[in-house]
């Protein structure tokens, strides 16, 4: 049975299934000239999109039909502490509110950082940053993955993809050029 709170807790994934339901809708107005062998522009954001609206319906079907407080009882979490599945049950506040926040920060500063130093630079700060900021300690795999997971994306969406991302300005495009040529794709 429906409950009132799991209406409330289905409310988010709703708001992201419309929102992704409407860009969506957008990224197939785009307009463009089909090459045979390519991927349109269209592809990528339909792609990302349509799976977003998965995760979405899966949240909602979650939020709507699971027992709430279902698993929590038996999983200890080492950031909250002990005791925090008792407290589970307790309507509080999060102790760490500030993080979503500065995370959400993190993500809304990214977009002007990225046409200034581009692609690589850009998200490599901003995958170390949030690793760090949730508290995630294991610095050889903040490190790696946050040099190698934008460089595997920039060689892919470059050359596979067709997506041309920001180089960046001044010394950061030098540096994105350098990049490309060390990667063979200039």
């Amino acid at each position: 049975m429906i409950r009132s709170p799991a209406i409330v807790r289905a409310l988010p994934y709703v708001a992201i299934a419309v929102a992704a339901g409407y860009f969506y809708m957008l990224a197939g107005r785009l307009e463009f000239d089909d090459q045979p062998g390519r991927l349109g522009p269209d592809a990528w954001p339909k792609g990302m999109l349509g799976l977003m609206i998965v995760v979405a319906l899966a949240g909602i079907l979650k939020a709507l039909f699971a027992k709430p407080g279902a698993g929590l009882a038996s999983v200890h979490d080492p950031l909250l502490g002990p005791g925090a599945a008792e407290a589970a049950d307790e309507p509080a506040l999060p102790k760490w509110l500030h993080l979503p926040i500065l995370g959400s920060v993190l993500f809304v500063a990214y977009v002007p950082v990225l046409e200034y130093t581009g692609f690589v630079i850009a998200t490599s700060a901003l995958m170390i940053s949030f690793q760090y900021l949730g508290r995630y300690r294991n610095h050889l795999v903040i490190w790696v993955s946050s040099i190698a997971g934008p460089l595997l994306f920039f060689l892919i969406f470059r050359t596979v993809a067709y997506i041309s991302l920001p180089l960046g300005e001044g010394p950061f495009l030098d540096f994105s050029v350098w990049l490309m040529r060390l990667l063979g794709m200039a």
